[in-house]
């Protein structure tokens, strides 16, 4: 729309015009309003006519805070011609309201004049405020985040990075990266994965993230993991790559130690179930609750219950609660003790219990160790009467007339003891001269591993120990005591042991020191 510089057109009819435009505008004159638009009215909160007449400069404070350009008699000077400029218009409530106002002289029955068009800048400054705050903001992010941050070419050479990324290569500033490729810093044997990353990426707009090794200014090699995306022009034509690195050298050991640390547990788990010791983590899911976190497979079996019906179940009932919990406020002390539970089936076993502290996900947590000693206190109580029974038949043989010992001595030390027992009850000299008959003509033959078993268990030896001994099982050797005492007809070792040092078959100095 074009506003004539001469001053015959507008005459009568400019206030008309001014009211019916549709942006906010005016017709000044002598520093008051004689005319609003509609659009004025409205975008500054006005009622019709309430503009009529009042002083400009108190609707708009422009930089001059007059008329914008005074009316002059020569309103056809090309210096007159509109000029734009920022001001402030005071709205009814006070508020103010930015706008550009261009403002042309004119005449008003016939009297010099001002017309003045605004527009609104109040939303344009505020997208203006968003988009410095919206760059202010990744500005801020860009240099801010943990992860090296770098704009690269589809070169692959560096346009931009943060900080963060600067430091990664072993720099002090970007300037010195602007320009070098990227590819300079992977390793070797990693270039090709990284190629195909760059491609990957430009054909899916997207990386997933890809573990390389890098090297840095100072050629220290280091795990990072990659990702990246397609960097776009407004057109939407790719330019480059935003890429984001992560130095992953701590996970990655953190991960190995991780998975250490499980493999030594999966070995220890697995040694404990075949060394016959229950294994157990208990944690206090609540005040005074302690909930099972982990069984092995024998601490079940001592406990007599399945690993199901103990996990995330409190402690069992055979477990003393009252260990645990005395452990479990100590720290760092443990303790060990032997004890007797009652098994689920009723059963009551003789046990070695051990409990110490740990952490559990950063909560402290409780290691029960249980072992069944059955086996080994019914050996320790057999162990006992063969020791009492061998001391009373001890003391018996010390009593004897030292020609006597003199005499059984002297007999075997010619005699091994393997051949000293050749048939039911009869002994079977070096000379090859007959024997006498002994005393338990019931006797059976012995044979030599049965006699060398029948030594051994005089000596005290537990099966275990006499298993090791001989190079044989346990079971085997419980095979050999059981032919034996069937032999001898006695129904346990301390008789047959006492049998055989009656009838001589059994030297005191064969049952080692003490006997």
């Amino acid at each position: 729309m074009v506003i004539s510089r001469g001053g015959d057109f507008m005459k009568e009819q400019t206030h008309h015009w001014i009211e019916e435009i549709p942006f906010p505008s005016f017709l000044i004159q002598d520093g008051l309003i004689r005319a609003a638009s509609a659009a004025a009215y409205a975008r500054l909160g006005y009622r019709a006519g309430d503009l009529m007449g009042k002083p400009w400069n108190e609707i708009c404070s422009s930089e001059t805070a007059e008329e914008p350009f005074p009316p002059a008699d020569d309103t056809s000077d090309p210096r007159r011609s509109s000029i734009e400029q920022r001001s402030l218009f005071r709205a009814s409530d006070g508020t103010s309201i930015p706008m550009a106002i261009s403002a042309w002289p004119t005449t008003f029955q016939d009297k010099a004049a001002t017309a003045v068009l605004a527009r609104d800048l109040a939303e344009k400054e505020k997208t203006e405020a968003e988009l410095r705050e919206s760059r202010e903001m990744l500005r801020v992010m860009f240099e801010s985040v943990a992860e090296g941050v770098a704009v690269i070419d589809l070169e692959g050479r560096f346009l931009d990075m943060n900080n963060v990324m600067v430091r990664l290569h072993g720099y002090e500033r970007k300037e010195e990266l602007f320009g070098r490729n990227s590819l300079d810093f992977v390793v070797p044997a990693d270039r090709t994965r990284a190629r195909e990353n760059m491609a990957s990426t430009l054909q899916s707009g997207y990386s997933g993230n890809l573990e390389i090794t890098l090297v840095n200014r100072q050629g220290r090699e280091y795990e990072a993991e990659v990702s990246a995306a397609p960097l776009r022009d407004p057109s939407g034509r790719i330019i480059g790559f935003i890429a984001i690195t992560r130095d992953i050298t701590e996970r990655k050991r953190a991960q190995e130690a991780l998975r250490r640390a499980q493999e030594l547990n999966r070995i220890l788990v697995e040694t404990a179930d075949k060394a016959g010791e229950g294994l157990a983590v208990f944690q206090e899911k609540e005040k005074g609750k302690l909930v099972g976190i982990f069984v092995n497979d024998e601490f079940a079996r001592i406990v007599g219950r399945s690993k199901e019906s103990l996990l995330g179940r409190e402690v069992p009932s055979a477990i003393p609660r009252e260990a645990l919990v005395n452990t479990a406020g100590r720290g760092g002390e443990g303790a060990r003790f032997e004890t007797t539970i009652l098994r689920e089936a009723g059963e009551e076993i003789p046990v070695d219990i051990g409990i110490g502290n740990t952490t559990y996900q950063g909560k402290p947590a409780i290691v029960l160790y249980v072992t069944d000693i059955s086996e080994r206190k019914r050996q320790e109580a057999e162990n006992l009467q063969l020791q009492e029974s061998l001391r009373l038949y001890s003391n018996q043989v010390l009593k004897a007339s030292k020609e006597l010992l003199h005499a059984i001595r002297e007999f075997h030390s010619r005699e091994s003891l393997v051949q000293s027992i050749v048939g039911k009850g009869l002994l079977k000299r070096a000379s090859g001269a007959h024997p006498e008959p002994v005393r338990i003509d019931e006797v059976e033959l012995l044979t030599p591993r049965e006699v060398e078993v029948l030594q051994l268990a005089a000596r005290g030896l537990s099966n275990k120990d006499i298993a090791e001994e001989l190079g044989i099982t346990v079971r085997t050797v419980k095979g050999h005591l059981i032919n034996i005492y069937s032999k001898m007809k006695v129904k346990s070792r301390t008789e047959a042991v006492s049998c055989a040092l009656k009838e001589g078959w059994i030297r005191l100095e064969d049952m080692g020191p003490g006997a």
